[in-house]
């Protein structure tokens, strides 16, 4: 999605002859819509892993309720953790 918008911006400034300027720029999203991006994530699993009750996760994620930033640190923190974790996989062929 990053490279999409850095295209984006580059085609911009390259159809309008203007000069591109120097940027970097740092994509955030909510909670709400990471799990809407990344739908495979079984929440009651991540939940679990978090520590977390599972419906109360799931409100979060409806907009019900708001993670303090806390919590969104214990989120986000478990989800880099699953990450490295599948980084570090290797698959082999039976």
């Amino acid at each position: 999605m990053k490279v999409n918008i850095k295209e984006a911006i580059d085609l911009y400034y390259e159809t309008t002859n203007k000069k591109t300027p120097n940027y970097d720029f740092e994509l955030v999203i909510d909670i709400q819509e990471f799990f809407k991006a990344k739908s495979y994530i079984n929440v009651s699993t991540l939940a679990e892993r978090i520590g977390m009750n599972a419906s109360l996760l799931r409100q979060y994620l409806k907009g019900l309720k708001f993670p303090s930033m806390a919590q969104v640190g214990r989120i986000e923190s478990t989800i880099r953790q699953i990450g490295d974790e599948l980084s570090r996989t290797e698959l082999q062929a039976s």
